[in-house]
């Protein structure tokens, strides 16, 4: 009885995590803020691919906006870093910070993701003790 019921809940687990999906597309007219929010709520509900897909279309839809691709960017970075992906968070991490670092934009760039990039990547192994 023990199995069957472990079996079942298994399913039942699977079955739940399988309803999760990534949209096919996203309406076209739909802001970077509404497209945020899609993506906050799907995290929230623990649907990451979801969530990453919409902050990816915000990087390709506004993305020549260094402010708006920042935050999108982090919002990845920092989902694979709950996740202990420490690999594929690095490199969107030092693309982050190599923004603030350009001369150039550094000044008119929103400077709380440059702290927040900072402790991300401090929480990489290599970097704990620093």
């Amino acid at each position: 009885m023990k199995h069957i019921s472990a079996v079942l809940a298994a399913f039942l687990i699977l079955l739940c995590f399988s309803c999760y999906s990534v949209p096919e597309s996203v309406p076209e007219n739909l802001s970077k803020e509404e497209l945020t929010q899609l993506a906050q709520d799907a995290y929230d509900e623990g649907n990451e691919k979801a969530s990453e897909f919409y902050y990816n279309t915000i990087i390709e839809r506004f993305g020549d906006d260094l402010g708006t691709r920042i935050a999108a960017l982090f919002e990845i970075a920092h989902m694979r870093i709950k996740d202990e992906k420490w690999d594929d968070a690095r490199p969107i991490l030092e693309e982050i910070i190599a923004y603030f670092d350009a001369p150039d934009s550094a000044l008119t760039l929103p400077q709380e993701y440059k702290k927040l990039a900072i402790i991300d990547w401090k929480k990489l192994p290599e970097n704990s003790a620093l």
